[in-house]
């Protein structure tokens, strides 16, 4: 089976219309408990993540800035979702409450709370899902009295209409770059309707809000507000580029006729015009919510990969272009992780390199810290020394403090600081972290392939790291070879050999994880022949490789024990086995 998965339409299956209860007091009581009027709700607003929520207007300021007044239902679903703040609400409670004896389906609930995650832009991922069960929302802690900064009505009145509208013009007309933006800035354009008529208008803007929305919730992309990219609606790459200072700009096209919609979108380096990135997705004309909310998945899923994804990999060509005196800290950044995903032990020392000096630009930069990390991690489980093996684990840990330390609700820093637990005995904090990672990044593929990867080795975590590895090959089809490691990784933790052996033999060779995991994999299934030629491998690429010292890279008792079992069967003891 060729494990890397096609782009497909959304596999959430339909639920049957809910059929109104016998008894319909409950319902009642239910909606009229959940309706506030603006005397009964709290007079001050709630922050999450940025973003203000005025529970008595329905109405979200998203963090760039963006009002949206809410419809009415989906304002209801927003009230009831705050006054259970951080606890999950059944699917099952919101619908009784909110639409009481009216029969609806579920996509009604979930129109609403797209409606709302649009609304908050940025801070669209304070609103989880909990799978199957329902939604949980998320506040800022001591969220009444917050401070703000001045808004720009306060602005102009203190310094007058006139001095107001000198700076608006001078903004216009000067454009830069966002402060403080370390990763790239990115402009979506409205998608264009190439089939005519609204309701082929309403999915393109939908679809077109949904890619901006979930671009936004991956923390190292900078992305316009959809107020800010509509005027340049049918410009070039290039106009765009100058006009609002975009290092990408994605554009997209909808064509549909009465059975099928094709949605085609492209990557465009504004610099020179250039199209770096397309693909096209099509499906069945008969839902429109799954079509867009399909559609964006299928788009953010290739685009948004912090490592392996099409914009990433736009930055990495870019930065391979530009003057080595030239570079940044983002740009060495890029050069470390793609020499990290390289996997050999050169090309360990020459990320090492590249991340030290990125951390020397910027120290506040958490994902070079968590690379580093991650790098000390791979020259440990690669060395027969085991003095220097805990060197490298003190300096993973300490790289990892760092990223805390920077960016502590980074995804990536959350999967490397529980890595970091659990070396230190601590297996519970582990799998929290590694959890926390991908309910803030559910549609990153490199988040859920490093999850897929650590979670069994880490925290025990088994079907769902095998759940995350599947769906990170699906959301990114062109992904390297190492998410396919991943899933072999998860594959031999839930104890699934055949799936295991088939996903390392798909990973490009190589990689000394591969060897190892394919001589341990064959071993368990009792082939000896294909274990130890897989161990051979292992050597040849690691003459020294100690056994005991490489399982102890593996926190979870109960992978280290099957991993030197099978291993051992192998022939991978400290001495070569007769042949």
């Amino acid at each position: 089976m060729d494990m890397r998965l096609s782009p497909r339409w959304s596999r959430r299956a339909g639920t049957a219309p809910r059929r109104p209860e016998t008894s319909t007091a409950s319902g009642r009581a239910s909606r009229e408990s959940l309706e506030t009027s603006p005397k009964s709700a709290p007079a001050a607003p709630l922050h999450a993540g940025g973003a203000v929520i005025d529970l008595a207007e329905g109405r979200v300021t998203a963090p760039d800035g963006t009002i949206t007044d809410l419809r009415r239902q989906s304002a209801e679903v927003l009230r009831l979702l705050a006054a259970r703040a951080g606890r999950t609400v059944p699917k099952s409670e919101i619908l009784d409450a909110v639409w009481g004896d009216v029969a609806v389906t579920e996509d009604s609930l979930v129109q609403c709370v797209t409606e709302i995650r649009r609304a908050l832009g940025g801070a669209r991922d304070r609103l989880h899902t909990a799978h199957r069960s329902g939604y949980r929302l998320e506040f800022d802690a001591a969220t009444p009295g917050r401070p703000r900064r001045p808004g720009i009505l306060a602005a102009a009145g203190a310094l007058g209409l006139a001095a107001l509208l000198a700076l608006g013009a001078w903004l216009i007309l000067h454009r830069a770059a966002p402060p403080d933006v370390r990763g790239p800035v990115v402009a979506v354009l409205p998608f264009d309707n190439l089939a005519g008529g609204e309701r082929w208008d309403r999915l393109a803007r939908g679809v077109t809000g949904e890619v901006i929305a979930d671009l936004a919730a991956n923390p190292w992309i900078f992305v316009l507000a959809d107020a800010t990219t509509r005027p340049h609606a049918g410009e070039t790459p290039q106009a765009v580029g100058a006009a609002l200072a975009a290092d990408h700009v994605v554009t997209g096209t909808l064509l549909a006729d009465d059975e099928r919609v094709r949605i085609a979108a492209a990557l465009a380096d504004p610099a020179s015009g250039r199209q770096v990135w397309a693909r096209q997705w099509q499906g069945p004309a008969d839902d429109l919510l799954l079509l867009q909310t399909a559609a964006a998945e299928a788009l953010v899923g290739e685009l948004a990969a912090h490592w392996s994804g099409a914009i990433a990999a736009a930055d990495r060509a870019r930065a391979h272009e530009a003057p080595t005196r030239n570079l940044d800290a983002y740009d060495l950044y890029l050069l470390g992780i793609e020499a990290k995903h390289r996997m050999t032990p050169r090309d360990f020392d020459l990320a090492e390199d590249y991340l030290l000096r990125s951390v020397a630009i910027d120290p506040g930069f958490a994902r070079a810290w968590v690379g580093l990390s991650i790098v000390m991690g791979f020259k440990a489980s690669s060395t027969a020394d085991e003095a220097k093996v805990a060197a490298l684990t003190d300096r993973l840990r300490d790289y990892a403090a760092r990223a805390v330390a920077a960016d502590p609700d980074d995804p990536s820093t959350l999967l490397q600081a529980g890595w970091a637990a659990s070396l230190d005995g601590d297996l519970e904090a582990a799998g929290r972290d590694i959890r926390r990672a991908v309910e803030r990044a559910p549609n990153d593929a490199d988040v859920l392939a490093v999850a897929a990867w650590s979670g069994p080795g880490a925290a025990g975590i088994l079907a769902e790291a095998n759940a995350w590895a599947d769906r990170a090959l699906a959301l990114n089809p062109a992904a390297p070879g190492w998410h396919l490691l991943a899933k072999g990784a998860a594959a031999f933790g839930a104890g699934d050999y055949e799936a295991a052996v088939e996903a390392f033999r798909a990973a490009p060779p190589g990689f000394a994880e591969r060897a190892f995991f394919l001589a341990a994999a064959y071993a368990m299934l009792g082939d000896t022949e294909a274990a130890r030629a897989a161990a051979d491998e292992l050597r040849a690429m690691l003459p020294g490789f100690d056994l005991d010292l490489y399982v102890k890279t593996w926190p979870h008792p109960d992978l280290a024990q099957r991993l030197l079992e099978g291993a051992t069967r192998a022939g991978l003891g400290d001495d070569p086995p007769d042949r």
